[in-house]
């Protein structure tokens, strides 16, 4: 008899805590799109990151057992909070002056005339003020998902789910109203790209990249009737090859290469079910199963590849996969990077402060705002700080993951856990050519995905056999 897995009672049992949790996606979705400091959606997604917060601690909704059950997500954000906040923390003249990379800025004291005052580690203070408040959308995540138990922390999936097939949907109207559709509410955005509920058409295409491993998920649910079974096939069909299609028309190369690896992970979750499907089947229709699930990947590549707005294709294949831009940027962010070590030029600055390093050959009427690698840019900003951080979370992942996929597959919520995973993996390959979690829709999908990989009962020893 099949199992019954734990999130198919989606609308049984729920609470003023999930409807709240789900509330407070909804908003984010609609305000978390953009990554630039200067978007008026960024305080928006703030104060309701913060009014949430206060909610829950009025509402007296969170468990200090759910929070230790969800330690290292808290950790990592704990962790992110003091390395911004050390960077805050004014300096004495002397030590200040002496720090690397400093000399050319203490100029600007002798020149006015005035004694060296005390400075902080940053030196844009304002920008790093601005990174540290836009974590408070991650952590009012984590105290959100905090108030749930693991049954509905599951259940989440629906919410998540409908979020990026809406952001699709949302696309597909901005491309039929045009560059000038009222349906793009950011000022700075791909005007001539289906980016949904983002500014960024990478981070729209990292977003609908992650689709494929939840509906291989909602596609196991089990089902009594056979006739369910056929209707959710090609139902599920019909969707990847809209997901697809709305991929494509995101204009983001790295988004095509993020889609093809969540559709072999979907593959490969969804596998067994599959296979067990097929044996039950008579050997004439399995083999039609087959040939129209081949049929099906033909036509799905033949589409991607002769649409009009495959922007996306074009821009592989004339381009590859780093542009030119990026190829300038990473040399002299590295650059950057030794000159300001061990202590970095403080998190959120790069704007500001490349622009000294820019060369002149490189000016125009656009402008660089991030490194485009938010690897080198957290090593840049953050140097030893941000390493340290950033090496734990990857090697925190690197463990759970390890243990999620050595667990048989009838563990309750392992496969869960392996979409967790697998969301996480495709942010941080995204974020190897581009900045996707430096937005709050992300981050607070990062979270979810970080908190899903702990349900699993074999997955929640990753932090001891860290600690080793």
């Amino acid at each position: 008899m099949a199992r019954r897995l734990p999130f198919s009672d989606a609308l049984s049992r729920v609470d003023a805590r999930y409807w709240a949790m789900i509330a407070f996606l909804a908003l984010v979705a609609l305000a978390g799109g953009a990554s630039r400091p200067d978007s008026l959606a960024q305080p928006l997604a703030r104060v309701v990151a913060l009014g949430y917060v206060a909610l829950v601690v009025l509402m007296g909704w969170v468990e200090w057992r759910r929070i230790r059950r969800m330690g290292i997500v808290f950790a990592i954000i704990i962790a992110c909070v003091l390395a911004l906040a050390l960077h805050l923390v004014p300096l004495p003249p002397g030590t200040w002056t002496g720090l690397a990379g400093r000399d050319f800025y203490a100029q600007a004291a002798t020149v006015a005339g005035v004694e060296q005052p005390w400075r902080p580690l940053t030196l844009s203070p304002d920008r790093t003020w601005n990174a540290l408040f836009s974590l408070s959308v991650p952590f009012a995540a984590a105290i959100g998902l905090a108030t749930l138990d693991r049954q509905a922390q599951a259940r989440l999936i629906w919410p998540i789910f409908l979020i990026i097939f809406a952001s699709a949907v949302l696309g597909l109207a901005q491309i039929s109203g045009g560059e000038a559709s009222p349906l793009r509410w950011y000022a700075v955005t791909n005007t001539t790209s289906a980016v949904g509920l983002f500014a960024n058409r990478n981070h729209s295409a990292l977003f609908l990249a992650c689709f494929f491993p939840l509906l291989a998920l909602v596609a196991m649910r089990p089902v009594q009737a056979k006739s369910a079974v056929q209707v959710r096939l090609w139902l599920s069909a019909g969707v990847t090859l809209f997901m697809l299609l709305m991929v494509v028309l995101t204009g983001s190369r790295a988004g095509l290469m993020l889609t093809a690896l969540a559709i072999i992970v979907a593959i490969v979750l969804i596998a067994p079910a599959v296979r067990q499907h097929l044996k039950s089947m008579r050997r004439r229709r399995t083999r039609l199963y087959l040939v129209g699930a081949v049929l099906m990947i033909v036509v799905a590549l033949v589409g991607v590849v002769s649409i009009q707005q495959a922007v996306a294709v074009q821009r592989l294949r004339d381009f590859g996969l780093v542009d030119a831009t990026r190829l300038t940027v990473w040399p002299i962010s590295w650059d950057m990077t030794r000159e300001f070590f061990p202590y970095g030029i403080g998190f959120g600055a790069f704007d500001p402060i490349y622009r000294r390093f820019e060369p002149f050959d490189t000016l125009s009427t656009s402008y660089i705002n991030a490194v485009h690698n938010d690897y080198l840019q957290i090593l840049l900003e953050g140097s030893v700080l941000g390493a340290i951080v950033l090496a734990f979370a990857i090697i925190w992942w690197a463990i759970q993951t390890l243990l999620i996929w050595r667990t048989s597959r009838d563990i309750t919520y392992a496969n869960l856990s392996r979409v967790g995973s697998a969301i996480v993996l495709l942010v941080l390959l995204a974020s190897a050519v581009d900045y996707p979690a430096r937005t709050p829709l992300i981050m607070t999908l990062l979270v979810i995905a970080a908190c899903w990989m702990q349900l699993s009962a074999h997955g929640r020893g990753a932090l001891r056999k860290l600690a080793r």
